[in-house]
């Protein structure tokens, strides 16, 4: 029986355990860490802060020997409390596997005001990774997902699709290029096509939606070529241009015509007309 996430996490209680105070000098940030830093405005806010409180909230912290410590959670909160000046900073040491390790740090780091959907997604992915393999299960219920994330099963598995991207195209979800649909959809095609789309995207600043992947998709083709990508799109808006121009009465004679195809048919049917009169 898959045990309760709550069952393995939920008594994560530090209240009882013995806050250290560790020279910042002896504090290593964790490989396994994701996450940005904070950004300029946000760090400046945090110094400041620190700098007037102090740091309020201990890190938590692994050993990794004698003289390092290895930051599990508040790598934002050490670096700001060395840019305030601060020597040490309160932690709470504790004894965790990597994957134990990994949970702890995505469920701190979600809990940010602001979160890239890239770093959610890699997150989303590492933290199942881990709880595959701290509950030994091939597949996670979508009921498991939920009390584990906090989010519907059907949102984790989305964000695990959107894991899967080539980096560049990640970036583009970021910096709000395509929206998270268009990168559910273009999951599905390989790795090349979606660097190329990318590149489409950045050289020609070409908005991309789902229909365009789709029809990249009905090609079917590992080895299409960047002017086949573009030709497909500008295919797509041809047609989305001339369904819109056609009376519905009509649209059925001409449903996934090009412009050419439709003027072509136009004409054989004047060129027939003419005959028989």
């Amino acid at each position: 029986m898959l045990k309760a996430y709550d069952d393995i996490f939920g008594n994560q209680d530090t209240s009882s355990n013995e806050i250290t105070e560790i020279p910042i000098s002896k504090l290593k940030a964790s490989v396994l860490n994701r996450f940005r830093n904070y950004d300029k405005e946000k760090e400046a806010e945090v110094t400041e802060s620190i700098r007037r409180n102090g740091v309020l909230n201990p890190i938590q912290v692994r050993k990794l020997d004698n003289e390092t410590f290895e930051i599990i959670a508040g790598h934002n909160r050490t670096n700001c409390a060395e840019a305030a000046g601060l020597k040490t900073v309160p932690a709470f040491i504790k004894e965790m596997t990597d994957d134990e390790a990994v949970i702890i740090m995505v469920d701190t780091n979600l809990q940010r005001e602001k979160i890239f959907p890239s770093d959610r997604a890699l997150a989303y992915r590492d933290k199942y990774v881990a709880l595959k393999n701290i509950t030994k299960k091939g597949e996670l219920t979508d009921e498991y997902l939920q009390s584990a994330f906090g989010v519907s099963g059907r949102q984790v598995r989305r964000y695990l699709k959107i894991s899967e991207l080539h980096s560049a195209v990640l970036g583009l979800i970021d910096n709000n290029l395509i929206t998270m649909e268009v990168a559910l959809e273009m999951s599905d095609v390989s790795k090349s096509i979606q660097h190329i789309i990318y590149e489409l995207i950045s050289e020609k600043k070409i908005k991309i939606k789902k229909s365009h992947i789709k029809k990249i998709k009905d090609r079917n083709s590992i080895n299409i070529s960047k002017d086949e990508i573009l030709d497909v799109i500008n295919e797509v808006k041809t047609n989305k241009k001339m369904k819109l121009d056609i009376d519905e009465r009509y649209e059925k004679y001409f449903s996934n015509l090009t412009k050419e195809q439709v003027e072509e048919k136009i004409f054989e049917a004047l060129d027939m007309m003419s005959k028989r009169s």
